[in-house]
């Protein structure tokens, strides 16, 4: 895999205006390298009861089916890891104790039960947290090499390019208490009011607040609250 091919592949992904489309192409990379599936993920803010946003290529659709429902990424040790780097590893690069973790070691035995011996994962990091993740699985184990760091590159791109789609599309969603608290905030009443209306502490409000602002990509209340008036969100 040449720079010249990473380069154009980039090229391509900014004029895609369809998250399939992005997902087909980067899994066409990703084939090339001897993957044979591939997932990207979006993360939901923390704290929050969001599910986590999935692109799917080629994995079998019962184990996706299962790790999707049971929010397996909330408990995967591979997941964990990608909080303590930002570059590629290999699953087999992460230790996972049956002992002391047996709901992470399920979670892995499950995809070899599907088929899925092996994996790559690529954490995706914005404003320094972790906010997404590519994974790319086969029946053999894929070793690292030049051409992983060319689809590093690749994958940053396409995973970065669908999250500004699904902004410019105003695919971002605020749940209940996040539209509630943004409501009554754009109608005039303080935090601490709203608290006491919704009946929970000013630490909750602040921290749904919060988390309204990190989807939409705002630094203050009221930055918050113009954002999601002008995507129709309250």
């Amino acid at each position: 895999m040449t720079a010249d091919r990473a380069f154009e592949f980039i090229e391509n992904v900014a004029r895609d205006t369809d998250a399939a489309s992005i997902s087909r192409r980067l899994f066409v990379e990703a084939s090339a390298l001897g993957f044979t599936g591939m997932a990207m993920g979006w993360l939901p803010v923390p704290g929050s009861d969001d599910a986590t946003h999935f692109q799917v290529e080629a994995l079998p659709q019962e184990y996706f089916r299962r790790y999707s429902e049971r929010r397996y990424d909330r408990y995967s040790a591979i997941v964990r890891h990608m909080g303590e780097t930002n570059l590629p590893f290999r699953w087999d690069e992460v230790p996972v104790d049956q002992e002391t973790d047996p709901l992470g070691y399920s979670i892995l035995g499950e995809a070899r039960d599907f088929g899925i011996r092996s994996g790559w994962s690529i954490p995706v990091y914005r404003q320094g947290a972790l906010r997404g993740f590519a994974t790319v699985t086969s029946a053999s184990v894929v070793e690292r090499s030049p051409d992983l760091f060319q689809f590093h590159l690749m994958t940053l791109c396409a995973h970065a390019r669908v999250q500004d789609l699904r902004h410019a599309l105003g695919a971002i969603d605020l749940h209940v208490r996040e539209r509630d608290i943004l409501g009554w905030l754009a109608s005039g009443k303080s935090l601490d009011e709203i608290a006491r209306v919704l009946g929970v502490s000013y630490r909750s409000a602040a921290t749904d607040l919060a988390g309204a602002g990190m989807k939409l990509g705002t630094s203050n209340a009221v930055q918050t609250i113009i954002e999601a008036v002008r995507r129709g969100l309250i």
